[in-house]
């Protein structure tokens, strides 16, 4: 009983919580807000207590809805429910000024809410709908600024290319109902075909922003800084990762399934690092890098090494989440997120955000005695047992220069570099300030066992070795971004002649302008197609199409019939 009471929390408060807000809230901006934490908070408190008084592997059922509380399920919804709380809180002070408030709570809360749901759920129509929910979610928050075309078509984009892949998870969906299969822990442990499993991989590709449908991630950072840091650090990215880790069993046990996963992480983490080291959006670069690291997890996954898939998911969340509260502070600032402009800040009044934005990449680019160094070490040192020796050593010693590089330029030019042409009014609440102290704490603690195994029982005696190559490749490329101060410079320009060539690392070998150029083609059809029945003029492709569909309804009744 008491399990079942702490579940309910856990699963519905944020829902009581968005109700509340859409029935009172209008014309109450600070009850909106008590609400809203109010929820988070609780939510997340029995996120705790699921840890400490539910055991693994229960199968607990509330209004006729089965779900199951396990190792995986408990950690993803603690973290979930920890960065949704704190975002929660930073959104007090970060949207204080703007006036659809309702708007943003409601969604906000609804956002966490449901992936909550979605980690917890053994019933896999439970898991559709949520994955579904949490996909719309996101899109509106992404263009909630929608008065801006750029959050407009990022919105979009943002609802298109992860709809396109979830086309993936409905047709696991429907071959599971179709064979009598209604629950996740049973269709995770059946022989399924292998097309299943591939769909499978292809719907968490799309959600976690994966190759080839990885460039709609960056373009998300149009939305508010809050959303940002949610999306990223615990909700709809990490949504593919929580799926690949369900079905692990089966999308590793099909060879053509895995291959599919492992081509396209890989592509993903070189196209990321290229276009984060061209970036000058610094929420951009954080987006890249965010890429780069579910694409690190999916890795260990292939691996086998569901434990440090796990503790990397930990690690990742904590520091991704005040990696962007940081930024936020410095976009609230200075209005701008171009590092062109926005520079040198630690010779200002940044110098608490300069420390835990620098902790915050030392973490992201993967240095020990940070937790997240030790444990992206040994999923990278894990490629010898996918592909030969020699080839794993150069490719992983390749990413750690990449990845420490690209991030510790983000850190180094807008803290470091140079001085600002304008001060900045330094701008941050304690609302604000709060949830990027909790996160320092939490990033700079994760390295004591008692903290990063929580309640999953993982042997963890060999995580703090050290492998030499890839540590030296790592300092090697933080050394370099240091190195920049100097060689840089002095004004951050992008250059005419090279401009081109940047425009093409950063959109992915112009594979995002071949997306774009797609969107607007389909965009123009579709207006038209709208004007001409708006005007009464429906074209021949609808007359084709309303004959096709009268053919297949008389066909599906005479199939009845008989």
């Amino acid at each position: 009983m008491v399990g079942e009471l702490i579940l309910f929390l856990a699963l519905f408060t944020n829902f009581i919580g968005v109700a509340l807000i859409l029935l009172f809230g209008v014309g109450r901006r600070r009850l909106v807000e008590l609400v809203s934490v109010a929820s988070t908070l609780i939510s997340f408190l029995a996120s705790v207590l699921l840890q400490i008084v539910v055991n693994n592997n229960t199968i607990l059922t509330i209004a006729g809805i089965t779900f199951r509380v396990d190792a995986i399920s408990k950690i993803f919804a603690l973290m979930v429910n920890l960065i949704g709380f704190l975002s929660t809180l930073y959104s007090i002070g970060y949207m204080h000024s703007e006036r659809d408030y309702v708007r943003y709570y409601s969604l906000f809360v609804l956002f966490i809410g449901s992936m909550t749901n979605l980690v917890l759920t053994d019933d896999i129509l439970h898991l559709f709908m949520h994955w579904e929910l949490i996909g719309l979610c996101s899109a509106l928050l992404i263009a909630y600024w929608w008065w801006k075309e750029e959050a407009r078509i990022a919105g979009v984009k943002a609802l298109v290319m992860t709809r396109m892949s979830d086309i993936g998870l409905a047709i696991a969906v429907a071959y599971a109902l179709m064979h009598g299969i209604t629950s996740i822990s049973r269709l995770e442990s059946s022989i399924i075909p292998s097309f299943v499993s591939i769909a499978i991989v292809l719907s968490a590709i799309g959600k976690s922003a994966q190759f080839p449908l990885h460039t709609w991630l960056p373009d998300a950072m149009e939305g508010p800084t809050p959303v940002s840091a949610l999306l990223h650090a615990a909700t709809l990215v990490k949504a593919g990762v929580y799926l690949v880790l369900r079905f692990s069993n089966v999308i590793i046990a099909d060879t053509m399934a895995a291959n599919i996963l492992f081509i396209a992480l890989l592509a993903t983490l070189f196209l990321a690092s290229l276009a984060g080291l061209v970036a000058y959006d610094i929420k951009r670069v954080l987006a890249y890098s965010t890429v780069s690291s579910i694409s690190i997890m999916l890795l260990a996954i292939i691996q086998k090494n569901y434990a440090l898939a796990v503790l990397y998911f930990i690690s990742h969340a904590t520091f991704k989440a005040m990696l962007f509260y940081t930024a936020g502070v410095v976009e609230h600032s200075a209005h701008s997120r171009d590092m062109r402009i926005v520079h040198g800040l630690y010779h200002q009044n940044f110098k608490f955000e300069a420390i835990a934005f620098v902790i915050g990449a030392l973490s992201a680019a993967g240095i020990p005695p940070l937790f997240s160094g030790f444990v992206k070490e040994h999923i990278l040192e894990g490629l010898t047992g996918v592909v030969p020796h020699a080839v794993a050593l150069t490719i992983s010693s390749l990413l750690s220069f990449m990845l420490a590089l690209f991030i510790m330029r983000a850190a180094i030019i807008t803290f470091f570099y140079g001085k600002p042409e304008k001060v900045f009014e330094h701008r941050i609440d304690w609302y604000m300030a709060i949830p990027i102290a909790v996160l320092l704490v939490v990033v700079l603690l994760l390295p004591l066992p008692i903290v990063n195994i929580c309640s999953v029982c993982i042997d963890t005696s060999d995580i703090y070795s050290i492998n030499a190559i890839l540590l030296i490749s790592t300092l090697i490329g933080i050394l370099a971004s240091i190195l920049y101060l100097y060689k840089a410079p002095t004004t951050l320009v992008a250059e005419s002649p090279w401009e081109e060539l940047r425009d093409f690392i950063e959109s992915s070998l112009y594979l995002d302008k071949a997306y774009m150029a797609l969107g607007k083609v389909f965009y123009k059809n579709f207006a038209a197609l709208a004007s001409s029945l708006h005007t009464g003029k429906p074209s021949n492709f609808l007359l084709y199409l309303l004959i096709f569909v009268l053919v297949v309804m008389i066909l599906a009744v005479l199939v009845h019939i008989l």
